[in-house]
Formats: structure tokens, sequence, C-alpha cells
């Protein structure tokens, strides 16, 4: 059942009209240096606050970060937070079809990707009942986004368990910085219409706020089994709001929320056959609150709040989740030289779970409660080096007690060059699916079953980087790691079997693995309207069975959704004062097979390279009028990862939109 019944071609022809009627009327005059904010630009200087909790420098963070900044997803026509990824050093971004993303970092992709922790704003987006993201219910107005923050390797000493190998923070604008009104309107082949309007305004002396709604219609692509359009479509309508206050010198706080419906007709069915339609929906619903106390320039503590609601309802599946999360931190000098961060967490999750024959989770209903410390100090060992080294402490319904240490050093020896280095720990808690769930197979397999007896998967990671910044535009960053693995769930054979001659599966601690890669960041200013921007990244993941048992894999296949090469390459062009130009060329690596169960994947289902071109092309008449015209996938359609159970994947074709923006006061 489609859940927006109304069709937007004749509503986006009509409110495109009315905005280029209104838009002639729009003055000013503007430049290159106030509207063509290059993403890397400046980069190092970039403030980020994902690494330590507190507001610093990128370029004196002693980890992997990158940051995609609000300005270049919309100066490159993107319209999602996932499309926004492609292109960060160590992340892959595949997408299996019209709705559904795989994205990881540094390996272990899937649909159902576990070791990778996402927050808006702080908030965490981590569905408990698999362990990972829907990122099609992760939106919000991409043009309130400041920036998105991309930490590779562990997070888990400030972040807790299951940021395990990155943290992605959407960190959205402050309501000062969007005052006045925003018209966004857009249609294309794949993302029919799209449109969104925001609005804000100042509420006290020094309070601000804005209120925003958005509503995207998306068609499917090419069944790769059928050479067919899959009939897929969704719709996406959201609401939501900011305000952010400052009652005194010393005080800040924010108040936020978003309420967002989603639905339509998306692929299911095993890999290997035929695929069928079946209708999807998902509600959901946040509120988060944040309090901030500055003591004085060193010192401070916040305290937030939120709570977040989640409906969603499919064919081999429907869950509700209730999550109450409380945080506190406290930052705090210990002399001239050192500085401590200490903090407390509590989170409280109930679920209901109905499921079919497909997919059952006993019980149905579950409440479960996380309780956490986290304590790291920074001490400046010189002028030009410091050490930093923590801990988080935890006890989940999981698997009990954990702890996270982490050490980091960094040395600047001079202002152009800094080099870091970190040895850390981090953990994956089960899911309540691997925990609780039975999952039917096709035969000779029956069904995989979940255990009680699960202890939580185990990281330990080395990582060194470098960076280097000159006077001439150009600036590098480089970062190898090497990861090890203990206590992967896989799965091994449940004897005796529940229905011979079918062979049941249970999950299990019963693998290990290893990993190693290089992550490389290159811009350089050519001239003064024209910057080029790449990254490299390699990553080689081998996953085995421990102890010389049998072989095994997780349900959605370990360690077979990243390819060990991509390679991207950004030129971004102002051609006259209002004509700006981004392309975009990479190369992707062939992905290794699956060996999910019961994955017999046809070779035209399974993914080889593909190299991409996308380009956007902007006009800017001032600063209330901007019309792009954007194209992916303009070397041709590819399939960019293989199918999962329950989740076929599709040819991904060519894409072209067209897109109004309007701001005045």
């Amino acid at each position: 059942m489609r859940i927006f019944a109304l069709r937007s071609q004749p509503l986006t022809a009509a409110l495109l009209g009315t905005l280029m009627c209104a838009a002639v009327q729009a003055q000013g005059k503007t430049g290159p240096e106030d509207f063509f904010d290059l993403p890397l630009e400046d980069l190092l200087s970039i403030e980020v606050s994902s690494v330590s909790r507190k507001n610093e420098a990128l370029g004196d963070t002693a980890a992997a970060t990158f940051v995609v900044t609000g300005d270049s997803i919309r100066q490159r026509g993107i319209t999602t937070i996932a499309e926004a990824l492609r292109g960060v050093p160590g992340v892959h971004v595949g997408r299996i079809n019209a709705s559904q993303w795989a994205i990881s970092i540094r390996g272990f992709s899937g649909r159902y990707t576990n070791k990778l922790l996402v927050l808006v704003d702080g908030r965490s987006v981590y569905v408990p009942s698999f362990s990972g993201v829907y990122w099609d219910e992760l939106d919000t107005l991409l043009d309130d986004v400041d920036r998105i923050e991309v930490i590779r390797g562990p997070g888990g000493t400030l972040w807790g368990p299951n940021a395990v190998n990155g943290v992605i923070n959407i960190i959205t604008r402050n309501a000062a910085e969007t005052q006045g009104s925003l018209l966004v309107a857009g249609a294309g082949n794949q993302e029919r219409a799209g449109g969104s309007i925001r609005y804000g305004a100042q509420l006290g002396d020094r309070t601000f706020g804005r209120i925003y709604a958005k509503y995207t219609e998306h068609e499917g692509f090419e069944n790769l089994l059928t050479s067919r359009d899959t009939d897929e479509n969704w719709d996406n309508a959201r609401l939501g709001f900011r305000v952010d206050s400052e009652p005194s010198d010393r005080d800040t706080w924010t108040i936020q929320g978003d309420s967002y419906e989603i639905g339509g007709l998306q692929q299911e069915g095993l890999i290997r056959t035929s695929t069928f339609l079946n209708d999807f929906e998902a509600q959901g619903t946040n509120l988060l609150t944040r309090w901030t106390r500055t003591l004085d320039e060193r010192e401070s503590f916040s305290i937030q709040a939120y709570f977040d609601h989640i409906k969603r309802e499919e064919s081999f599946i429907k869950q509700r989740h209730n999550t109450f999360d409380l945080d506190f931190q406290h930052r705090r000098p210990l002399g001239s030289r050192q500085e401590l961060l200490w903090g407390l967490s509590a989170r409280h999750v109930r679920d209901d779970i109905k499921s079919n024959g497909q997919l059952t989770v006993l019980p149905g209903k579950r409440s479960v409660s996380h309780y956490g410390a986290f304590v790291q100090s920074e001490l400046s060992l010189s002028d030009n080096a410091r050490m930093i080294i923590g801990s988080k402490f935890d006890r989940n319904a999981f698997s009990g007690f954990e702890y996270q240490p982490n050490l980091r050093m960094i040395w600047q020896p001079t202002d152009r060059h800094t080099l870091w280095g970190s040895v850390a720990r981090a953990v994956r808690t089960p899911s309540r699916a691997e925990e609780d769930g039975r999952f039917i197979l096709t035969p000779p397999l029956n069904a995989i079953v979940g255990s009680r007896e699960l202890e939580a998967e185990d990281l330990m990671t080395v990582e060194f980087g470098y960076r280097f910044t000159g006077s001439n535009g150009l600036s590098l960053d480089v970062t190898a790691y090497y990861n090890e693995y203990e206590n992967l769930i896989g799965t091994e054979l449940l004897l005796p079997p529940s229905r011979p001659p079918l062979l049941d599966l249970s999950f299990k601690n019963n693998l290990k693995g290893q990993s190693n890669g290089i992550e490389a960041a290159l811009s350089w200013q050519v001239m003064s309207r024209w910057r080029l921007s790449g990254n490299y990244t390699y990553v080689d993941l081998d996953v085995e069975p421990a102890d010389g048992g049998v072989s095994g894999t997780t349900f959605s296949g370990l360690q077979f959704g990243t390819a060990p090469h991509q390679l991207t390459i950004d030129s971004d062009l102002t051609l006259t004062d209002h004509w700006f130009l981004h392309v975009r060329g990479q190369y992707v690596d062939e992905l290794p097979e699956s060996n999910a169960p019961g994955a017999d994947v046809p070779d035209i289902l399974q993914p080889g390279s593909y190299t991409g071109l996308d380009t956007s092309l902007t006009w800017r008449r001032n600063e209330s009028l901007e019309v792009l015209l954007s194209g992916k996938n303009l070397l041709g359609s590819r399939f960019e990862y293989l199918g999962e159970t329950f989740t076929p994947a599709s040819d991904i074709g060519r894409m072209v939109y067209l897109q109004l923006r309007m701001r005045w006061q």
C-alpha cells in the first residue's frame, strides 16, 4: 500500500513555474569567493567535534578524519545522506536498489553493516534489531547540514560499543545561521520530484529557531535477472524544527526534533530465486535537547537527552523501537598542560518485533538497558606534541561488561607537517536478531537460529597518519592501519537438526580476521578558480575460522562487500562569477564473491569493477537564486553491490536531476 497517493509531476511543474516567475525579481551580485566554498578549502582549519567530543581543528586531530561540508553537498547536486558519503577515503558506498544502500568503513559492507556508528547531532541512529542503519530513513533538509564528520577507525572510547570501524556524525547548522526563507524544488528521472521549504526567525534577544518540511518521490531501477524495470518506488516526507538559545554568556541550549514517514514498493526475495514486490512503510519521531555551560576557557559541561521512536513494516518483519538516552560530559583542566574529559551515559530500549515465517524473533517484546562511563586525559608533552589516553566502560544487556581503551599520540614538528598514531580496542555487541532470531533459508539448509551465548566482537587496531599542507595550495593526508578481529560472529551446524534432512545453523563467535589498508586524500589549488582533489583507498580483509574450525559467515556475507581498491578525482571549477562546474570520476574495484548461507549467486549478479562519471553545473544569479543541473552514472548503468537475503540488487542506471533554490529574508 502506498502511503502517499499524490503523484507529483503536475505539482512539481506548477511549483517550478511559480518559483521561476518569482525568481526574476531577485536582485544582487555574488562571486566565487562567497559561493564556491570548495570542500577541501582550508580543510585542516575546519573545526570538528566527533574525534574528542570537543571542538578542535581537523589538522590537530590524532585520528583519520575527513569532513564533507554542507556547501559541497549542495553544490554537487547530492540529494541523500548516503550519496554524500561517496568519495570519502576509506568509505565504501554501494547502492543496492532504489531505497537501499550498503555503506561501511574499512570493510564488512552490506545493507546490515554492523560495525559503523552513525549519529545525527550526537543522536545515535543505530537500529538495535540488527545493529545497523536504515539509510532510506536517515534524511534531513540537506541545506541545514553544516558538515558530515567521518572518523575512520575505532571510536568506542568516547562513543561506546559498535563504533568499531568508524563513526559518522551528521552535524546540522545552528538556527541562527538559517534565518529567512528557503524554497527548493527539483525533478529528475529517478528522483521524480523533490521539494522542501524552511523558515527561520529570531524568537528572542538571543534565541533563534527554524522549521522545515521536505518531500521526495523516487522511482526504481532495472532488475538484473529480468532486465526489466523493477516498478519499485518510494516516497519520503518529513517535518522538523530546531531552536538554539544563549540565555547568558555562559549557557547555550538546543532543542530539535524530526518526524518522518516513508513508504512504497520494494523488491524482496532470496538471492537465487525470483524476486517480488511488496509494500514497506516506516515512521519515526525524535526529540533531542542539549544544555552546555562554559565555566571558563578550558572548562565546560553538557547534558544531552533524546527520545527516538521508529516503526517499520516489511513483508518479513514488523518492528517498533523506543529509545531513551541520557548523556553527561565534563571537560576540565588538570594543571596548565593537562585536560580531563569524563562522562556518564544511560540508554533504555524497548522493542516490539512481529515476524512472519521467514524471520521470527522470540520473545517478540524485550526491554534492555545500557550504562556507561568514559574518561580521557589529554597531556601536552611539549609545545608540539600531545598524548591522549582513555577508556570507555559499559554494561550492556547482550554481552555484559565491556571496556574500550585507546592511546593516541600526535606530533607537529612544523606548521606544515603532522604525524600521529594510535592503538585502540573496540567492541560490537550482538544484535537482537543474533540473540533471538530464526531465519528461514532454502534447502538443503533449514534455518539460522539465534544464541544467547554470544560474546561481543572484538577489534584491536594500530593506526599511523601523516598530514602535509603547503603554501602552494597543496595538501596531503595519508593513513595506514592494521586491524585484528576476534570473536567475529559466524555460523556453525546445529545438531541434531530441527527438521531432518534439512540442516540448521546457529550463530556463534567462531571467526577471526585481519585487515590492513591505506587511505590517502590529496588536494591541489591549481589556479584561483580551479581546485583538484582526490583520494585513494586500499583495504585487504581476510576472515577465517577461529581455532581451525569449520568455515562460517554472518547472515549478510561477512567479508565480501567491500572493493579492495577505490579511486576518486574531483574537479571544482569556477567558470565565471555566476557559473560553476563540478566533475567527478571514480573507479571502484570488483567486489569479492559472497559466501552467505544459501547465496548461490548467479554470475550476472556478481558485481564487477566500474568507472563512474558524475557532474553538476550550477548557475547562481545572486544570493537569492540558483539553478543546478546534475548527472550521475553518465558512463552507463552499473551494478554496485551484490544482493542479500531479502534484498535483491538492481542495475543502477543514469540519473539526471534539475534543482531550483531560492532564498529570501
